[in-house]
């Protein structure tokens, strides 16, 4: 039997070195991952994606025509709904005259902290005040496309003649 000088190999057949090699990589993984997770926007850049999007998802409720909305949408968005399937989803909002136009600069009658969801979602909610007679509730879901926020889900309702 041959005595190992080399104090290499000494330690590769140790396996500390298969050990200490986990642990950098290990390391390195956890030092890379905040690179990665998405964090939540300014709140001049919230107020941008929740009204940009409302006016957006309002016009082609207002038109019938869905294809900028979609266009402007996540690529996750655009692969389980066509324009046409969000006309149908949304026509209720067309039948019921559900426009709210006046959002672009309404108050915020409340509003819940953005947050980022398990899946990396962004998640913006809240209540404008379009006049005194109607109220637009949303809850917005994002996901980010090439560093981009684009929206995945649309939840809006709208309460009218409402004491407020």
């Amino acid at each position: 039997m041959t005595s190992i000088s080399n104090p290499f190999v000494a330690f590769m057949r140790s396996g500390r070195l298969f050990a200490a090699s986990v642990a950098l990589i290990v390391l390195a993984l956890v030092s890379v991952a905040p690179a990665f997770a998405a964090e939540i926007p300014s709140d001049d850049d919230q107020d941008v994606l929740i009204r940009s999007t409302l006016v957006t998802f309002n016009d082609a409720n207002m038109t019938n025509n869905y294809s900028v909305l979609w266009a402007k949408s996540a690529k996750e968005l655009q692969a389980a709904a066509s324009p046409e399937k969000m006309a149908a989803a949304f026509e209720v909002f067309r039948k019921n005259q559900g426009f709210f136009e006046d959002v672009v600069t309404a108050d915020y009658d409340s509003y819940e902290n953005a947050k980022i969801d398990k899946d990396g979602g962004l998640v913006l909610a809240g209540v404008f005040k379009i006049d005194d007679n109607m109220k637009v509730k949303y809850n917005l879901r994002f996901l980010q496309n090439d560093k981009v926020w684009k929206v995945v889900s649309i939840n809006v309702n709208i309460d009218r003649n409402k004491k407020m």
